[in-house]
């Protein structure tokens, strides 16, 4: 793909806009026509002369029937949002915050102490992030079709789907998804892996599944979503670890009026079936509201074999069965409140319980044994927040919050080795403070400023070992906008100390800039340093040692070697030094066009990682270890590691002999018995690097008339580099447009047409061609495209809705035309696609009722 490609996409915006000094609402007249919701927010605002806050990402696909007349401000606000499905709330100040949410808009304009508006990327109300950002709102959700969070995802050409349950045995993906038996459904922004996504629930952590180290997106019901934001680029000086190649907050339904109900059924030609359920409550109040939930989700195993997507392998494995999503059922609780108690103190808090159980068949055949194994998971997650927003006096406001959550497993695994049987357990517990508010005032401009500190403790339990940490965090952030050369300019810096009691500390800045020069013109940079912490697992975990005989080049034969696997204590942080530029351009001459674009680079330096996977040849490329290999070990070294291994929870097992050297670790010295031993550390240690760069970028057009209503998009990623080093002293490899990394051009279009009560949305999904770098010689790997279709009923746009009024109606199509993901002839295990960059389910039909009571 060529890199002339980019102009046919252009990246998200994000967008907080200011129009006109704040007053008092007064009646006045006003003349807005229909038209697009961004246009008629920025002629309201010009209009009323009052501060209007909203995201371009919120509303842009929003269109509004206009107001006219002598009216007061709020009543003409509250008629122009009338059936966008967006609200709006008004702070003390007066400053207009326009959200997502369901119910006559205006209804919350009475709460005028509650203007929340805190994006996703900062601390501080009302302000914008420098970095590039992306907004899902609930309507552009259940446009898709999307069936769960993962979904959503899977389509997102920012993200990589390495972590989904088929490429649990996928060829050139990451050790952390091959290590997935849980099932698990994670995010990999950049690529750069599951771990290096900070995924937040409502602004907070959640407790990691597959050992602690991932948030599972599949234990979150998408009937409880109102929003995904999602920030690029590292943003660690704001919320701390795992914040490098971006952070996704999932924001549920927090204000929510009367009741919901819904049922989802899908099905693909071979197998995947899934039946949902859920109903959704709530009330509202001068003084606060509650929301309660209930989802039910099953789903059918889809069986790689029953779809003929097995392929060739390199080691003549064949499946005979391979579930590449589970047989699993889902049962999920949630609730959400807020209450005033008192005109400056309101109270909020939210849970979400989810249990699941998966079922999971592996079956293959090998010239050397027949395997069988069936594996049954039981998970039980939650998470609890409560907290209190207090109005300090003075623009300023203190958030105090706690909040814990656990995974906790069961894994029951019978194979033909004999199986297993074991849990599971990772906790999170987190105690936060931020106070927010403006310093001083530039002319029109106030000076924003956050400052917090946070206490966390990790836990982590399995068969094996029992760990803990502690975290104590402070953080600042500061945010300067002035006038320059008749534009406005707002500059933000950020800053953060954490402290861990296992590893020692780390502080990370971060500094952004926004540009306006004209109307309807932002440019934006923003650069960070990020880390994420060694993981409880990988610290703690038992130490093994293997004696084996290995080729040496220096002498010609071969070697006795001790190889040192496991934990390592000594683990430092991974660090990442993140940059971005961009622009977001929606000009007031053509209020129907909005383009962004934004180069990305992330610099990521010692990644935790195992020096070499076949020990076999540790002495054939013995110069990328430098100092991990020991050619004249001590007595004392090689008894080190023997009783690292011996000591752990593995016992005398940590030890295996693979020479025909007699040799008794109670009774001899290694280096009597094996002349010439050859020590090799091949534990987890901080020696890889990875750097990637590339563009995002983004249209979207809006047009139409009074009873038409049309939009056409892009969105897509172009990689311009993903390279890897392993070591220090390796060659610097090109991941690019190799199987289980990314590849280089990803791009999904859309179009939408609206009539009243009917509506059809198109996508198109494409991903680029690439190499085979596991065969010899390489070959290619066919380009994908595949067309989503969604249509959709809404009862309530009917003159005379009769029964079907509150019941909207979507029928969805994915992957129209049944294309097969392309052929992968290099599969470990004989799996004929690439995991990473495809889904094997094909044509999915789904219809989804929802009915408002």
């Amino acid at each position: 793909m060529k890199i002339s490609s980019l102009a046919a996409m252009l990246a998200t915006s994000v967008c907080v806009v200011a129009m006109a000094t704040p007053v008092q609402a007064q009646t006045r007249s006003y003349d807005i026509a229909a038209g697009g919701l961004k246009p008629a927010l920025d002629a309201y605002g010009r209009q009323s002369g009052r501060q209007v806050l909203y995201r371009t990402d919120d509303v842009r696909e929003a269109r509004s029937d206009g107001v006219c007349g002598t009216l007061d401000a709020d009543t003409a606000l509250a008629r122009l949002l009338r059936g966008t499905g967006f609200t709006f709330r008004v702070d003390a100040s007066g400053a207009i915050a326009i959200t997502p949410g369901e119910g006559e808009a205006g209804s919350a304009a009475a709460d005028s102490e509650s203007a929340d508006i805190i994006v996703t990327g900062t601390r501080i109300r009302g302000v914008d992030v420098p970095a590039p950002a992306i907004t899902m709102g609930r309507e552009q959700i259940r446009n898709s079709g999307y069936a769960s969070v993962a979904d959503i995802f899977d389509d997102l050409p920012q993200n990589s789907r390495e972590m989904s349950a088929d490429a649990s045995i996928g060829t050139g993906v990451s050790d952390l998804a091959l290590s997935n038996a849980q099932g698990a459904a994670g995010i990999s922004l950049r690529g750069l892996g599951a771990e290096s996504t900070l995924v937040l629930l409502n602004g907070h952590r959640r407790a990691g599944n597959v050992d602690g180290r991932v948030v599972d997106i599949s234990a979150i019901p998408l009937a409880i979503v109102d929003r995904v934001e999602i920030v690029t680029g590292g943003r660690s000086a704001i919320y701390g670890s795992d914040a490098v190649a971006g952070v996704v907050n999932l924001v549920t339904r927090q204000d929510f009026e009367g009741m919901e109900s819904e049922f989802y059924l899908g099905s693909a030609a071979k197998g995947g079936e899934r039946i949902g359920i859920s109903h959704t409550g709530g009330f509202k109040s001068d003084h606060g509201g509650l929301v309660l939930a209930y989802d039910f989700r099953r789903e059918r195993n889809f069986d790689i074999v029953r779809a003929e997507l097995g392929g060739p392998s390199p080691f003549d494995v064949s499946l005979r069965r391979f579930d590449a999503r589970p047989d699993s059922q889902r049962h999920s609780l949630y609730a959400a409140g807020h209450y005033r108690i008192a005109d400056a103190v309101e109270l909020y808090g939210d849970a979400l319980y989810t249990t699941d159980l998966k079922r999971a068949v592996l079956d293959y055949t090998s010239p050397f044994f027949d395997f069988i194994q069936d594996s049954r998971v039981r998970s039980r997650q939650y998470s609890a927040v409560l907290g209190a927003k207090v109005d300090l006096g003075g623009g300023w406001r203190l958030d105090v919050s706690g909040n814990h959550g656990a995974v906790r497993n069961h894994e029951d695994v019978e194979d033909s080795f004999g199986g297993r049987n074991r849990r599971t357990s990772a906790r999170l517990t987190e105690a936060s403070a931020v106070v927010d508010g403006a310093l001083f005032a530039i002319g029109a401009h106030e000076v924003k400023a956050a400052f917090g500190a946070e206490y966390r403790n990790e836990a982590l339990t399995n068969p094996t070992l029992k760990a803990d940490r502690n975290i104590v965090s402070a953080f600042g952030e500061l945010i300067v906008p002035f006038d320059i050369g008749g534009g406005e300019v707002e500059f933000s810096l950020a800053g953060r100390y954490d402290r861990y009691s296992d590893f020692g500390s780390t502080f990370n800045p971060q500094a952004g800039l926004v540009w306006k020069p004209a109307e309807g013109l932002a440019i934006r940079g923003a650069y960070s340093r990020a880390f994420r912490a060694p993981p409880l697992l990988t610290l703690s975990q038992s130490n093994q040692a293997f004696l084996q005989y290995a080729p040496d080049p220096k002498t010609g034969g071969v070697k006795p070697v001790l190889i040192w696997l496991g934990g390592n204590a000594a683990l430092r942080p991974e660090r990442a030094t993140t940059w971005s530029a961009g622009f977001d351009y929606s000009p007031p001459s053509a209020s129907w066009l909005t383009v962004s674009a934004s180069y990305f680079s992330i610099d990521y330096r010692h990644r935790i990682d195992q020096p070499i996977e076949d020990t076999s040849s540790v002495l054939l490329d013995e110069a990328f270890f430098g100092s991990l290999v020991n050619r004249m070990p001590a007595d004392s070294d090689a008894r080190k590691v023997i009783e690292s291994a011996l000591s752990g929870d593995l016992g005398a097992s940590g030890f295996i002999n693979m020479t025909d050297i007699d040799f008794d670790p109670a009774t001899q010295n290694l280096l009597d018995v094996a002349p010439g031993l050859v020590l090799f550390d091949n534990r987890r240690a901080n020696i890889g690097s990875d750097k990637v760069d590339g563009v995002d970028a983004k249209v979207d057009l809006r047009f139409g008339s009074a009873t038409d209503k049309f939009a056409v998009g892009a969105d897509g990623t172009y990689y311009l580099n993903s390279k890897r080093r392993i070591t220090p002293l390796s060659p610097l490899v090109d991941r690019l447009n190799t199987p289980g990394q990314l590849v280089d051009f990803r791009l999904r279009g859309s179009a939408s047409w609206t009539h009243g009560a009917f509506a059809l949305f198109g996508y198109l999904n494409y991903v680029d061609d690439y190499r085979d770098s596991f065969a010899s010689p390489e070959r290619r790997i066919g380009s994908l495209t595949t067309v989503d279709l969604t249509a959709r009923i809404d009862g309530d746009q009917f003159g005379n809705p009769g029964p079907l009024r509150g019941v909207s109606v979507t029928f969805s199509i994915d992957n129209l035309f049944d294309k097969k993901p392309p052929l992968f002839a290099s599969s470990d295990f004989g799996l004929g696609y690439d995991p990473a960059n495809a889904s094997p389910l094909g044509r999915y039909f789904a219809l989804q009722v929802t009915k408002r009571w």
